[in-house]
């Protein structure tokens, strides 16, 4: 892979929505940090619903990556997932000799790995030309996937920060077993200028299509 550089320190404020309602808000977080005496950079998702959904389902969820410098690779994730009735308290880290360890059990890897949202990260740094293919890891809640995407053609694209051309990749896994929960699809747009911002991501989940629109970028 060819790695392209993007800012150590960002914000990326989503709105949340569902085809015909508005659904809340997501924020992306990049900062670099030290752990383990080793620096990283600690990717940040937190997912809340407004106050009026909040009422039937609420959502308050939040993932921590600690990812590789150089490739963004996982070294350490926690998640606070809460979602309607359903929680979820989740935290491993990958060791040297690639054991995903968490308290739950211990996973022997065949290569690094990365967490869905540090792929999305990772996933920038490319030169995402129309055609290109990506093959890598991912491990989500000790699940391991092999992931193939491909990149797309030029597509124009509305959001609440601006208008962009942008590319859009669709994660699949190499055995057909869908990536997220609920069966669900991704898609990803990244503006096709320097930053490959992911200005809109949809994914299906067990309640309809959720639809990420960035509305505001702070490098």
């Amino acid at each position: 892979m060819i790695f392209l550089s993007i800012a150590w320190g960002e914000k990326l404020v989503y709105s949340a929505g569902f085809r015909l309602f508005d659904a809340g808000e997501a924020v992306f977080t990049s900062e670099p940090k030290i752990l383990n005496n080793e620096p990283v950079l600690l990717i940040t998702s937190t997912i809340k619903t407004n106050s009026f959904l909040s009422r039937f389902y609420k959502v308050r969820d939040v993932v921590k990556v600690w990812s590789n410098v150089d490739d963004l690779t996982l070294v350490k994730i926690e998640k606070e997932v809460n979602e309607g009735s359903y929680h979820l308290d989740y935290s491993a880290h990958v060791s040297k000799d690639l054991k995903l360890i968490s308290t739950k059990k211990t996973i022997q890897l065949e290569s690094k790995v990365y967490d869905p949202i540090s792929a999305i990260f990772m996933l920038r740094k490319q030169p995402l030309t129309e055609g290109d293919s990506y093959k890598f890891t991912t491990v989500e809640n000790g699940i391991v996937q092999k992931v193939n995407v491909m990149v797309g053609g030029i597509e124009k694209v509305s959001v609440p920060e601006g208008k962009f051309n942008t590319r859009q990749i669709i994660p699949i896994s190499d055995d057909g077993v869908p990536l997220f929960k609920h069966d669900g699809k991704m898609k990803v747009w990244y503006s096709d200028d320097d930053r490959h911002l992911p200005v809109k991501m949809e994914q299906k989940t067990n309640v309809g299509t959720l639809i990420l629109k960035l509305k505001k970028y702070t490098p």
